[in-house]
């Protein structure tokens, strides 16, 4: 189960755009995991968190946690956690790069956004981009084993 919902935050970093973020900048979600449909979907809070930034070295240490779970702890160059483009141009270049328009609902609220699915290895990944929210407002993974994760902003903090 964690496996999932590690994959699945990971597109936070690897899909989402954020201002240059600083310390104690964070992403929670609401998200439910299900293993197969008959067992039905687990409910877990998932939160993404910049914990600390080595100005020197230019690395940034964030946290990934779930639940109850102890939180993976990874350290980067910006690069590696921010893609050149960002939500907003995501959305105003959305059918450029292959996605299409959705309204959604999420925790924080309805928005119009800009979903973009890739798929690796068998599994899909879909992300929802908002033209003025720096962060995605969903994820979803959808694993070659067909164990799924969805992921909806519950809140965030990030500096612009």
């Amino acid at each position: 189960m964690k496996t999932v919902f590690v994959a699945a935050l990971l597109l936070v970093i690897s899909n989402s755009a954020f201002a240059k973020p600083r310390v104690g900048d964070y992403v929670m979600y609401d998200s439910a995991y299900q293993t197969s449909p008959a067992v039905g979907n687990i409910p877990v809070t998932g939160i993404f968190r910049i914990t600390a930034h080595d100005k020197a070295s230019g690395l940034y240490t964030y946290s990934l946690q779930f639940g109850t779970y102890a939180p993976v702890v990874e350290t980067k160059p910006l690069s590696e956690i921010q893609p050149v483009s960002d939500t907003k141009k995501t959305f105003n270049e959305c059918l450029k790069l292959g996605g299409t328009f959705e309204k959604i609902v999420v925790p924080l609220g309805v928005f119009d956004t800009c979903r973009i699915n890739e798929i690796k290895n068998g599994s899909v990944s879909s992300t929802w981009s908002a033209k003025n929210v720096p962060v995605a407002v969903q994820l979803s993974y959808t694993g070659s084993d067909k164990s799924e994760a969805v992921l909806k902003v519950k809140s965030y903090h990030w500096h612009k």
